[in-house]
């Protein structure tokens, strides 16, 4: 996905190349001359900044398509390749300034933890069944 948008530029701009016509060769102006002559564009520079235009309203457009799209489906780019934490946390409330309740998922097993200045206490343990284990009941 991140070599998408410079080969959609890059391809914008070979095609505009090949259409590019030669721009012509101007005479030096005289020396002798008191005037300065105005320059004026050739055709050449003209299609090149359109050229130019046309890549770069292609390539914002392509990366607001890519950023909605990674909105929209919540596509994981980056950490696809390390591995799940062991250690959430799911839950936390204040029950007064000093003192908090915690909930703790450390692999498939949910801790219930107090914090005070004290210290901390497990209050609760709660083993989660994988669900590839759990009973399926049919009605028949």
């Amino acid at each position: 996905m991140r070599h998408l948008l410079p080969a959609i530029m890059t391809a914008c701009l070979l095609m505009g190349a090949a259409t590019v016509e030669a721009a012509p060769i101007e005479s030096p102006p005289s020396v002798g001359g008191s005037s300065i002559p105005f320059k004026r564009p050739s055709p050449g520079e003209d299609s090149m900044v359109a050229r130019m235009v046309g890549a770069l309203a292609i390539a914002g457009l392509s990366a607001l398509g890519i950023a909605l799209l990674i909105r929209r489906y919540g596509l994981k780019i980056t950490g696809s390749m390390r591995p799940s934490k062991r250690l959430v946390l799911q839950e936390r409330l204040r029950v007064s300034p000093g003192t908090q309740l915690l909930v703790v998922r450390f692999d498939e097993t949910d801790l219930l933890i107090a914090e005070n200045a004290n210290g901390v206490t497990i209050l609760q343990r709660h083993r989660q069944c994988p669900p590839c284990q759990e009973e399926k009941t049919i009605d028949v």
